[in-house]
Formats: structure tokens, C-alpha cells, sequence
């Protein structure tokens, strides 16, 4: 397992952030979860690494999603390029695989990887297992007006566990948020 420091946030480009939802429901924040899976595996994608070097990874949501995901680094932070729920037969190892065609923008790559089965074109026999211990996934700041009363919950369930209780809010809005 490979521990990755260096890479603390995420950046996303205005054409990218919307375009896995659109297409298949997928969320940015669902996108930059799977950097949190222990389990995940990443590989570098030799073909597409001209101007800069390009990344495949599959990995899980908090929610269980099993995702793929293009993305590439800068500056410390990770910009993903394409996401979409990972086929099947993505997880089986020691295939022969195909030449990934060469991409003249990130749209086509994208357009690219979302109609393959990677399996045809990706050795993961070759993948490596990485952790991201610094990454922290993108926040927006929101207003909400609750009951002091539930506040007070939250505080007191909160110290209970040891953790903080803003922290708890947001694990019972993913839960909540799976049963709907």
C-alpha cells in the first residue's frame, strides 16, 4: 500500500463537475468519497500521461457505490477528469487488455470511458492499493435552522462517541439520506 501526502483537496474544472451526474447520477461529492475507501486501487494511465499524468482508480463510496474514476493531480490536488459506476468485471485480474486509443481532449476521454468495460484496456493485476490520510473532500457551508433541542442531542450523542458533534450531523444526513 502506497500512503499519497501530498495531495489535500480537490479542484474541479466547471466543465467536469456536473457531467457524471447528468449522465449517471453520480455526485461530486460520491466522486471524491471513493479517495477515502481503504480499499481503493489506482493504476497510472501510461497512454494518456503526454501533458500530464493521468490516473484510473476504482474505489467505494461511503454509501457502497463502486465507482471508476479518471483523474490527474495538480498542485496538490486532484481534479477528476471522468467518473462512472464501475462494471462488474472491472475487479478481475490477468486479462488481456487492449490499446486505449490516444484522446485529443478530456471530453472524448471522457465520452470514451464511459461506454468501455476498462477490463478490455486496464491490467489491474498492475493496480496498487493508495491511502490519501490528508485529502479532505469538498465542503460547502450551509445555513439551517434546527430546534435547540435536537442541537442538544447531537452534542450529548456526540460526547458519547468522542467525536465532534458537527461531525455526527453530517454521518446521520448520509445515513438518512441512503434510506430515502
Amino acid at each position: 500500500m502506497q500512503i499519497k501526502v501530498e495531495e489535500t483537496e480537490f479542484e474541479w474544472d466547471k466543465g467536469n463537475i456536473h457531467k457524471s451526474y447528468q449522465r449517471h447520477g453520480i455526485t461530486p461529492e460520491e466522486a471524491e468519497q471513493i479517495f477515502l475507501d481503504k480499499n481503493l486501487i489506482t493504476l497510472p494511465d501510461v497512454p494518456h500521461s503526454q501533458s500530464e499524468t493521468r490516473f484510473i482508480a476504482i474505489g467505494k463510496t461511503l454509501e457502497g457505490k463502486s465507482l471508476f474514476v479518471v483523474y490527474t493531480k495538480r498542485r496538490g490536488k486532484i481534479i477528476i477528469v471522468s467518473t462512472r459506476r464501475m462494471h462488474g468485471k472491472e475487479v478481475a485480474k490477468d486479462e488481456e487488455t487492449k490499446k486505449i486509443p490516444h484522446f485529443k481532449t478530456e471530453e472524448e476521454e471522457d465520452r470514451f470511458w464511459q461506454k468501455v468495460d476498462s477490463t478490455e484496456y486496464v491490467d489491474w493485476s498492475k493496480a496498487e492499493h493508495w491511502v490519501f490520510p490528508n485529502l479532505k473532500l469538498s465542503t460547502q457551508p450551509i445555513t439551517i435552522r434546527l430546534p435547540k433541542s435536537l442541537i442538544n442531542d447531537f452534542k450529548i450523542e456526540a460526547n458519547k462517541r468522542d467525536v465532534p458533534y458537527q461531525a455526527l450531523m453530517k454521518q446521520a444526513l448520509y445515513s438518512g439520506l441512503a434510506t430515502l
